[in-house]
């Protein structure tokens, strides 16, 4: 009888265990619904900086933890946009150099991924882009901040990308890099 009780009680603990993980992984898990019910529930609007501090934190570390699929059903959403328009210029560097990061690897991963010439017409579809947009970002964020953005960025980028990648985007890589040092 004894042995039984044993038995009974190991296999309570486990389940605890698991029970107990399952929560932990869902209180910690992130999904856009979680991200969307987060922004709704915590406007920024009159909040003191220190408050706003942390809901951008927050925020940023909600979006950090999505899959990559996951981001990718944001991209038509205006849900991040709509967010970052709410940002203070120091919040929105704030936001940029947390999510930053994640972006980029999570991109690289996608890039490697891809069939050579898709990465290529991907360059110069993003080359385009870039020399396109060049001023509006510098006007949105500040030539310094997108300075320094724009060095932690390729930091990454060689840290991180597979040669094949760094190949098929050199020329996108060059135009940035350009771009990068002709700010201030």
């Amino acid at each position: 009888m004894r042995g039984v009780w044993r038995i009974l009680c190991l296999l309570a603990a486990i389940w605890l265990l698991v029970a107990g993980s399952l929560l932990a992984l869902r209180l910690t898990s992130s999904s856009p619904e979680k991200l969307k019910a987060y922004i709704d529930g915590h406007p920024l609007g009159g909040l003191p900086p220190p408050q706003r501090e942390k809901v951008v934190a927050k925020t940023a570390s909600l979006l950090n933890r999505l899959s990559g699929d996951q981001r990718q059903s944001l991209h038509g959403s205006e849900l991040i946009p709509a967010f970052v328009r709410q940002l203070t210029p120091g919040e929105r560097i704030f936001f940029l150099e947390k999510t930053l990061p994640a972006d980029l690897r999570q991109f690289l991963a996608e890039l490697k991924n891809m069939h050579p010439m898709q990465r290529r017409r991907l360059s110069r579809r993003l080359l385009a882009r870039l020399r396109d947009n060049k001023s509006l970002a510098a006007q949105l964020i500040g030539e310094d901040d997108l300075k320094k953005l724009g060095e932690q960025g390729i930091a990454v980028y060689y840290r991180e990308a597979d040669p094949r990648v760094q190949e098929d985007l050199a020329p996108l890589l060059e135009e940035l890099e350009s771009t990068v040092k002709s700010l201030r």
